[in-house]
């Protein structure tokens, strides 16, 4: 679970089907906020804010979901370097 390596500091791993990943990036809990939010909430709460991702990952749902939900988050973004990949 990425979540595990919250707050850990040097080299950190995990195991993901078989096949050991780097984690780089940094990993926060948000306490409150819903994983379940509609597809409006998600794009608002990636793209809406004072420094808005410039990368998103989407490795949750099913797969016409995913798909439906990188479409939205790439006619918001503003910024066209920012880069929505389906894992």
């Amino acid at each position: 679970m990425i979540q595990a390596s919250e707050g850990a500091e040097g080299f950190v791993q995990i195991d993901l089907d078989g096949r050991m990943h780097d984690i780089r990036a940094k990993v926060v809990t948000l306490a409150g906020y819903s994983g379940h939010a509609d597809q409006k909430g998600v794009v608002r709460f990636a793209l809406c804010r004072e420094q808005p991702a410039r990368r998103v990952v989407l490795v949750h749902g099913e797969q016409g979901a995913r798909l439906a939900l990188a479409g939205a988050l790439e006619r918001r973004a503003q910024d066209p370097g920012m880069v929505v990949s389906i894992g």
